[in-house]
Order: structure tokens, then C-alpha cells, then sequence
């Protein structure tokens, strides 16, 4: 399907996708244009597929690409308007401020990712209300330990962020994190790009760049039968054997 993203030009991932809520074959004779915001139209139908103008009342002067992957939208004073790191696809990467403002969704919106006063949890994503869908399920759930700093009730909403020591850390404001979740190379200085994505099977795993490729530093579901994905609706899981 036709999208807009921002790819990592050494492996083509794409860290940031539109994720269009009118999709387009690829084959279709699409334009991005800039008028005071980003749009992304099919020419042939004549249709917007997508513009920042959903997300953002503000006008824009310039677009930029910054270094951290960020896609931005500022206006001739250097002011942010609007920014791709506010609306993650399926991947935040090192340095990007993830919400309860906003959520992961994997490319087919069958599973999410959200952020909660204290913690985080992956779920299944109803389906729609025509399908007979239920409500979403949720699968796996991560509390902050509160161990450095604790979580005040009114102290302002809490984010989490991957950090460049090989951890994701929850914050309620800038300072020691509320909880500290380590992957594999956790202050093992190992100082590369890093990226944190909910995977097609509903998992939840962080890789590295090691120059070549993408190296698996944390899976958040490392037993099959706990993943939504093993065995599907009424079925029995049972381990493989030898």
C-alpha cells in the first residue's frame, strides 16, 4: 500500500509511517506537496490520503528531516508546529518521548501499545463495531518499579523514553526515572541507534544498529504461548517437545 515514511537508509526500516486512513494501491499516481502542511494525495481519485492538517490547527513554514529521525514542521521563527515523533506508527527510537497521548499500533491495527499513569501494556485491538468486535484484550502489562522517584498523583502525565544505555525509562518530569526497564546491553557502552517496535506477532522488542544489522536487545514476551499470535482463539498450547 501507498504510505509516506522515513526509512533508516541502511536496512530500508522505516522508523516513521503515515499509516494513510484512506490507503492507496502503490500503484497509484500519488503527490506530496507542501501548502503550510504536509499532503499526501491520490492524483487519479482525486483524494486526500493523508495531511498534517488532521493533526494540527497550526500552518508551517519549512520542513525539516533532523538527525534522530524526527520529520518536523516549523514555522520561519524555528517554532515547532508539528512533528513525527507526537505521532509514532509501530516503532519509537532512541530519544523520542512516547505518551498516553498516543499509542503503537502495528501496521495492521490487530495490537497496540499504550501508556498508563505507572505503567505500560500491549493489547489486542477490538475489531470494528461492524465485525461484531469486542473490547480490546489486554496481553502483557509493565509496572514502574518507582524505585529512583515515584509517580505523584497530579505531578503531570508520565512518559517513557528509550535511552542511548540500553533501557527504557519512565519519567514523570526530566530527572532520575520512575523505573528503569534494561534490555541486554544495559550500560554495557554500547552506543549505536536504537529502536523499540510491536512486531506483526504482537511482541514487543528493541534492537540496536551494529553497523550491519539489527541486533535484538529486548523481547518483552519471550514465552510463544503467551503471545496472542501461537496458537489463536480457543486453541491449547502446548510446548514443543525435544
Amino acid at each position: 500500500m501507498l504510505d509516506l515514511a522515513v526509512l533508516h537508509l541502511r536496512s530500508a526500516f522505516p522508523l516513521w509511517h503515515a499509516i494513510p486512513d484512506r490507503p492507496a494501491p502503490w500503484s497509484a499516481a500519488a503527490s506530496l506537496s507542501f501548502d503550510r502542511g504536509l499532503v499526501l494525495t491520490d492524483r487519479a481519485a482525486n483524494k486526500v490520503l493523508w495531511s498534517t492538517a488532521t493533526t494540527s490547527a497550526s500552518a508551517g513554514d519549512r520542513v525539516l528531516l533532523l538527525n534522530t529521525s524526527n520529520l518536523q514542521i516549523q514555522s520561519t521563527s524555528g517554532s515547532l508546529v508539528w512533528q513525527s515523533f507526537d505521532y509514532p506508527s509501530e516503532t519509537i527510537v532512541q530519544g523520542q518521548n512516547f505518551t498516553s497521548a498516543a499509542a503503537l499500533y502495528t501496521f495492521d491495527r490487530q495490537f497496540a501499545m499504550r501508556l498508563g499513569t505507572n505503567y505500560f501494556t500491549l493489547h489486542i485491538e477490538p475489531l470494528p463495531p461492524s465485525s461484531g468486535g469486542v473490547a480490546a484484550t489486554m496481553y502483557f502489562k509493565h509496572t514502574a518499579l518507582q524505585a529512583k522517584a515515584e509517580i505523584a498523583a497530579g505531578g503531570g502525565p508520565t512518559y517513557t523514553r528509550v535511552e542511548p544505555d540500553g533501557f527504557l525509562a519512565m519519567y514523570q518530569k526530566e530527572g532520575p526515572p520512575a523505573d528503569v526497564l534494561s534490555f541486554n546491553t544495559f550500560n554495557c557502552g554500547v552506543r549505536a541507534l536504537r529502536r523499540m517496535t510491536l512486531e506483526p506477532d504482537g511482541n514487543l522488542r528493541t534492537y540496536y544498529w551494529d553497523g550491519t544489522q539489527w541486533a535484538l536487545d529486548y523481547t518483552a514476551i519471550t514465552e510463544p504461548c503467551k503471545l496472542p499470535t501461537t496458537c489463536g482463539a480457543y486453541s491449547v498450547c502446548t510446548q514443543p517437545s525435544g
